[in-house]
């Protein structure tokens, strides 16, 4: 599963030189195209603010599992 990027980023860019197959793209907040990502987790080894997750690992979907639940 692809990596996504949330709004923690600060466009610091420690992320982008690290990406192997270079998926993230420069911005206000970075983002990371779905369909280059090899989902190796080097971006998120890298990144100072913890803003980069797996998809499936986002905080918000663990908001909405835990919701879900009822």
């Amino acid at each position: 599963m692809a990596y996504v990027i949330n709004d923690n980023c600060v466009a610091c860019g420690s992320c982008i030189s690290e990406c192997p197959v270079e998926a993230i793209s420069e911005g206000d907040i970075y983002k990371i195209d779905a369909d280059k990502c090899l989902s190796c987790g080097t971006c998120a080894e890298f990144c100072p603010n913890d803003s980069i997750h797996e998809a499936c690992r986002h905080p918000i979907f663990s908001l909405l599992s835990s919701a879900r639940t009822t």
